[in-house]
């Protein structure tokens, strides 16, 4: 009887060191998993900040390129504006030209 008590309280004390070691073990899983959650909603937050980034720099793109249109109207326009001083300047060449050839003529 006292040979199966000792083996009945052996037995005990390995289960209750199993059921130890398990809770260990759930800890220890439990830790990890709360570490990946937090892992996890960091790399959520750090795709949010990244698209947020990317729309801005959409947004700035489309600034830029409104400027660059823009650009390169007043441009063409500058351009237009100096083709029309230029035959004005020649007109104004030519009649003075003209004027002086009469004032020597006369």
């Amino acid at each position: 009887m006292q040979s199966a008590t000792g083996n009945a309280v052996n037995a005990i004390q390995r289960i209750a060191e199993i059921i130890e070691k398990a809770n260990e073990i759930g800890g220890a899983i439990s830790i990890a998993v709360h570490s990946q959650n937090e892992a996890t909603g960091d790399i959520g937050r750090n795709i949010t900040e990244a698209n947020a980034g990317t729309e801005k720099v959409s947004e700035n793109m489309a600034g830029v390129k409104e400027t660059v249109e823009q650009t390169a109207a007043a441009s063409s326009n500058v351009t237009d504006a100096a083709g029309g001083l230029s035959e004005q300047a020649e007109r104004l060449n030519n009649a003075v030209d003209g004027f002086l050839r009469e004032i020597r003529a006369a």
